[in-house]
């Protein structure tokens, strides 16, 4: 019986409780697409920052010596120590690397002159720097390669050139297919094949550097190079920590706004819970007087108003969440590209906060109900 009179009375209220309605729904969908987008953004926006290069260095475990040891600064393992290029597979399989980039560095003579020359991935570099400037096209060919801007000023090289490398006794030929820009120090080296430089430097089936790009989380990266070092004993984990500090304070902050976007439109909506049924005590005032002159209870008469409020919120957060969801689904394709992943605690996050909030916002209303008197209201004072 109790249940009957409340849906007849919010059906009678419909449209005075509407406002409180259309406000639990826009608080609790901006609520859902936040809580979903905070849940997955951090692994999309995580995606979109290691565009922007490699936060994992790994090197060999040996010391360098004798001439080679001037190019460390490089991450450059080149004559007295290497990384076998077959045990980077395992790196594959390692949750949380976006992908990886194997180098083998030189010091090549092109045209009598010495110059860096760096042997690599091409495939697995633009997945680890697709932010390279290319004035030309990447390389397709086993014998292209791509030439820093500064090191192509100074050897007169530009796109379609033909090039001699030199190291020790050793000679190979290669062509140029595009000028690399980078702002770096990659603008004063030359970039071939991995192949080609292995073959020239006489050390195949070894690598020099690895740049390793982690999808960083709080504690993730950490995990990450562990697992690494687990897999790959004899190498030389290095943590680019000030790019994973910039992830975690983006993500942060990110993280920070939505959820400060969502404390202000759930109070918006609470105030407008708030005063709607501050509204509709006061709008059926006799109504309470009459029930509680018949025989009704200060506490019947007020669940009676604290269910109705906790009605808004129940359906506020139904519809709101499945709103939100669809709102959060185009966000994450329009700004990541990407779909969305929704999070298991959306639904009930959403539905119990809305509820919250309606119960909490009717507590007021309630208490004006339990201090009228059936007398005095009757008598319309």
């Amino acid at each position: 019986m109790f249940l009957r009179v409340v849906w007849a009375s919010l059906r009678r209220q419909g449209f005075r409780l509407g406002a409180a309605v259309a406000a639990m729904v826009l608080g609790s969908s901006l609520f859902a697409a936040l809580l979903n987008l905070s849940f997955d953004a951090g692994g999309k926006a995580g995606r979109e920052l290691r565009a922007y290069g490699a936060n994992v260095l790994l090197f060999p475990r040996e010391e360098l010596r004798g001439p080679s040891a001037g190019l460390e600064a490089l991450g450059v393992a080149v004559e007295d120590a290497g990384i076998p290029e077959s045990s980077l597979g395992s790196l594959d399989g390692v949750d949380g690397i976006v992908g990886f980039a194997p180098y083998l560095y030189s010091v090549v003579e092109v045209a009598g002159q010495a110059v860096v020359a760096a042997g690599i991935d091409f495939d697995r570099l633009k997945g680890v720097s697709p932010w390279w400037k290319i004035d030309g096209r990447w390389p397709e060919e086993r014998a292209e390669g791509l030439v820093g801007v500064s090191a192509a000023q100074s050897l007169g090289l530009a796109s379609g050139s033909h090039v001699w490398l030199r190291y020790g006794e050793s000679t190979s030929e290669a062509d140029v297919a595009g000028i690399v820009e980078t702002g770096g120090p990659e603008d004063g080296q030359l970039f071939f094949p991995l192949p080609l430089i292995q073959r020239l430097t006489g050390r195949q089936g070894q690598v020099g550097l690895v740049q390793v790009s982690v999808l960083s989380r709080t504690g993730s990266l950490q995990a990450v190079a562990g697992e690494i070092a687990r897999r790959l004993p004899g190498v030389r984990v290095r943590m680019l920590d000030q790019f994973a500090q910039a992830d975690e304070i983006i993500l942060g902050k990110i993280r920070l706004l939505l959820g400060l976007v969502a404390g202000l439109v759930l109070i918006v909506a609470a105030l407008t819970v708030g005063s709607t049924m501050f509204a509709e005590v006061l709008y059926r005032k006799d109504e309470i007087g009459l029930m509680k002159a018949l025989g009704a209870t200060r506490k019947r008469v007020a669940a009676f108003f604290l269910v109705e409020g906790m009605s808004i919120g129940i359906l506020g957060g139904v519809v709101g969440y499945g709103a939100g969801l669809g709102a959060a689904a185009l966000i994450g394709q329009h700004v990541f590209g990407a779909a969305l992943v929704p999070s298991s605690l959306g639904f009930p996050a959403t539905a119990a906060l809305a509820l919250g909030v309606a119960a909490a916002t009717s507590l007021l209303p309630v208490r004006r109900v339990l201090a009228m008197e059936p007398s005095v209201t009757l008598r319309g004072e």
